[in-house]
C-alpha cells in the first residue's frame, strides 16, 4: 500500500487512497462524504448513511493529516 501511495502523483488522489486505506471507508461512503464531515481536531470522520444506512464515526489517521494541507498550499501557490 505504501508503494501505491508513493506512485500516486496527484495529491488529491493520494489523499483519497490514504483515507480509504487508513479509515476503512467504502467507496460509497467516500463519495457521499463532505469536507464538513472531517473533524481534524478530534481526528475523526463522521460517516453519514454508511452501510445499512447507519451513521458511524471512524478515526482519521495521523499520517493522513499532512496530505490535505499540502494540497491546499500547492493550489494557493499556483493560483496566485
Amino acid at each position: 500500500m505504501i508503494r501505491i501511495l508513493q506512485v500516486a502523483k496527484n495529491l488529491k488522489h493520494r489523499f483519497i487512497l490514504a483515507l480509504i486505506y487508513s479509515s476503512g471507508l467504502r467507496i460509497g461512503e467516500l463519495l457521499a462524504m463532505k469536507v464538513t464531515h472531517i473533524d481534524v481536531d478530534r481526528k475523526q470522520i463522521c460517516i453519514v448513511s454508511g452501510k445499512g444506512r447507519n451513521d458511524k464515526t471512524v478515526l482519521l489517521a495521523e499520517s493522513v493529516l499532512p496530505l490535505p494541507y499540502n494540497y491546499i498550499e500547492i493550489h494557493k501557490l499556483s493560483s496566485s
